[in-house]
């Protein structure tokens, strides 16, 4: 309860010129700009969530650094655990992405860049230890972002018309992207696993993924703080 209620974030450059970019961005992927107040407000009107907010006040939802990784890290997270994605992403990055000469990061932990839509595009990706259908998903995105690097740039629902062509990219995936990528702070990944289970363990109803997305209508417009919400129970 009470939770932290500042960031630290150390940085090391030698182009300063990079430093207005760099704190956009912190800002933004640790959703800085939200209004907790606003929100726990309103989601606090809903008696099944309002325990929620009271035991972590100000949740904010995280998000992508970088709206590629994002996207292919919720194609590399379809039907696995937190825990399994991790470790494809990691594979992924150690295979094509490319090598920093020094570690960064605490204890040098960052040895690798994330792989560019390019490095995707043309390797052979039967590397990757998932369904073949899934890696042509992934080889199909990066030549999106190849083919078109202002992809994420558009208004979300256009985003999501152009992503959600893609075989193999479904609801949960582009609902999943609004949140993490997209940062529309009003998506709903009704059809999530661990999103229903956590439903499951705070009413008095077994949730199912439509009961889920019926219950969420009342908390528009800040149905991501809700998922959020419940995501930390698990």
């Amino acid at each position: 309860p009470g939770g932290i209620s500042w960031l630290d974030v150390g940085v090391t450059c030698q182009n300063l010129a990079v430093l207005p970019k760099l704190i956009a961005n912190v800002r933004a992927a640790f959703d800085l700009a939200a209004d907790p107040s606003t929100i726990s407000a309103h989601l606090s009107s809903d008696a099944t969530l309002a325990p929620l907010i009271t035991m972590r006040p100000g949740l904010r939802v995280p998000s992508s650094w970088a709206g590629f990784e994002g996207v292919v890290r919720a194609i590399l997270g379809q039907q696995i655990t937190v825990k399994a994605a991790i470790a494809l992403g990691n594979h992924l990055v150690k295979e094509l992405g490319q090598p920093l000469s020094s570690g960064l990061g605490q204890n040098g932990r960052i040895t690798h860049l994330f792989p560019q839509p390019y490095d995707i595009a043309l390797a052979d990706l039967s590397f990757m230890p998932m369904p073949k259908s899934r890696q042509r998903t992934l080889y199909l995105v990066a030549q999106l972002f190849v083919d078109r690097a202002d992809v994420l740039d558009g208004e979300t629902e256009k985003t999501c018309d152009h992503l959600g062509t893609i075989p193999g990219i479904g609801p949960w995936t582009l609902d999943y992207i609004k949140l993490r990528v997209l940062r529309d702070p009003d998506a709903m990944p009704a059809s999530d696993v661990a999103l229903i289970r956590a439903m499951s363990a705070i009413s008095s109803d077994k949730s199912s993924s439509s009961h889920l997305k019926t219950c969420s209508e009342a908390w528009r417009p800040w149905r991501s703080y809700a998922a959020q919400h419940l995501w930390a129970l698990l």
